[in-house]
C-alpha cells in the first residue's frame, strides 16, 4: 500500500483531528524521521516532540523536516515519564497517544486505538507491538503482579498470536492511548521513577482508579526493542521503581496478611540479583535503600481491591531459567494464588 493510499484512508478517521501524539526523544536521530512520517500519515490534530537534552541531531531533524510538529526542549533529562507529562501539558486535543520514538506505526493507528476510548472514555488502550522488522511480538501490554513485579506480555511470540482484544493489568509505555482528561486525572507518570517502571506505576494508578486497560490487536506498532535481558544497572531501576510503587499504593494493614507473597517476591528478586554476582547484589541493595527512602505521595485507594485487580501469577518463561527455577516459580504461583484469596471480597 502506498503512503498516499494510506493517507487517503486515514483522512477518513473522525478521531485523528481530535488527537494529540506525544513523543519523547533522547538522541533518537536514527529513528525520529521514520517515526514521525508514519505518525503524520494518520493526520493527528497535534504532534509534540519533547526532547530531553539530545546531543545528536534529533531536534534539528524534527525542526527542519517536520515544521508542523511542536518541539519542546527540557532543561534537563526528566526521564520518559516526566518528559511525557510535559508533552501532554502542551496538548489541547480531546485524546492523547504517548509513543516511543524508536517506533513506526501501522496505518489507521489513531482510529483503531481510540475507537474503543470514544465509546468508553474511562478506558486506556494499548496496541500489538511487534519488533521493528515485524518478525515477532515485542509486547501486547504488561503483566502487572500484585507484589510489584512486572513482565512483558507476549514477548518473542509469533506475530499472529494474541489476535483477540482483552483486558489487561498493564499498559506498555511504548504506546498507549486515552483521553487527555483521564491522563490529567491520573496525574500522568510518577516522575520520581526515571526509567523502566514508569508504565508499571501508571498501570497501578489506572487500576486504583478502576480504569480498564484494553489491548487492541488490530492496532500495530513496530518497536526497536533489543531484549528483555536485565543486567545489574537495569535491575537497580526495576527494583527501585517497584519499592516506590509499593510504598505509594499499599498500607501495612494490607501488606501484613500478604507477607508470604511479598517475602516470596523478595526471595526471587534477591536470587535473581545474586545470579548477576556482586554487581547484581549491590544493585539490589541500592534499590532497596533508594526506593524506600524516596518520598512519594501516598494514593488513597482501596488497596485490597487494587491487589485483586492485578495479576496473581508470574510467567515462567521470561527468566531464562533452569527446570529447577521454573519449578520454584510454579510453586510460588500457587502461594501467590492462595495468599491473595485472603483479600477476596
Amino acid at each position: 500500500m502506498s503512503a498516499s493510499t494510506e493517507a487517503t484512508q486515514n483522512d477518513k478517521s473522525p478521531l485523528a483531528s481530535r488527537t494529540g501524539v506525544v513523543i519523547v526523544t533522547y538522541n533518537h536521530d536514527d529513528y525520529i524521521e521514520k517515526c514521525l512520517e508514519t505518525v503524520l500519515v494518520n493526520n493527528p490534530g497535534q504532534v509534540v516532540v519533547v526532547d530531553s537534552g539530545s546531543t545528536d541531531n534529533t531536534v534539528e531533524t524534527v525542526e527542519t523536516g517536520f515544521p508542523e510538529v511542536e518541539v519542546v526542549q527540557t532543561q534537563e533529562n526528566l526521564g520518559y515519564g516526566g518528559a511525557s507529562n510535559r508533552g501532554v501539558e502542551r496538548i489541547d486535543s480531546e485524546y492523547v497517544i504517548v509513543l516511543n520514538p524508536d517506533t513506526r506505526v501501522g496505518p489507521d493507528i489513531i482510529q483503531k486505538l481510540l475507537s474503543p476510548v470514544a465509546e468508553d472514555n474511562r478506558l486506556i488502550t494499548t496496541p500489538k507491538i511487534l519488533t521493528y522488522d515485524g518478525g515477532e511480538i515485542n509486547t501486547v501490554g504488561n503483566t502487572v503482579h500484585f507484589t510489584g513485579l512486572a513482565f512483558t506480555k507476549g514477548y518473542g511470540e509469533a506475530p499472529e498470536r494474541y489476535a483477540e482484544p482483552e483486558l489487561l493489568t498493564g499498559i506498555s509505555g511504548a504506546c498507549f492511548a486515552t483521553t487527555r482528561e483521564v491522563y490529567e486525572e491520573m496525574g500522568g507518570f510518577e516522575e520520581s521513577i526515571f526509567i523502566y517502571m514508569d508504565d508499571v506505576e501508571l498501570s497501578w494508578k489506572a487500576n486504583a482508579m478502576d480504569l480498564d486497560i484494553r489491548y487492541v490487536p488490530t492496532a500495530t506498532v513496530f518497536h526497536d526493542y533489543p531484549s528483555i535481558d536485565v543486567d545489574a544497572g537495569k535491575l537497580f531501576y526495576l527494583e527501585r521503581g517497584r519499592y516506590i510503587i509499593l510504598q505509594k499504593y499499599l498500607t501495612w494493614e494490607t501488606v501484613l496478611p500478604m507477607l508470604p507473597s511479598f517475602l516470596l517476591s523478595e526471595m526471587l528478586t534477591w536470587g535473581y540479583a545474586a545470579s548477576h554476582g556482586l554487581d547484581g547484589l549491590k544493585a539490589k541493595v541500592r534499590a532497596v535503600v533508594d526506593g524506600l527512602s524516596t518520598e512519594v505521595e501516598s494514593v488513597e485507594t482501596d488497596d485490597r481491591a487494587l491487589l485483586n485487580r492485578l495479576d496473581s501469577q508470574i510467567p515462567v518463561d521470561q527468566l531464562h531459567s533452569s527446570p529447577l527455577v521454573e519449578a520454584a516459580i510454579q510453586t510460588a504461583n500457587e502461594v501467590y494464588k492462595g495468599n491473595l484469596s485472603v483479600l477476596s471480597p
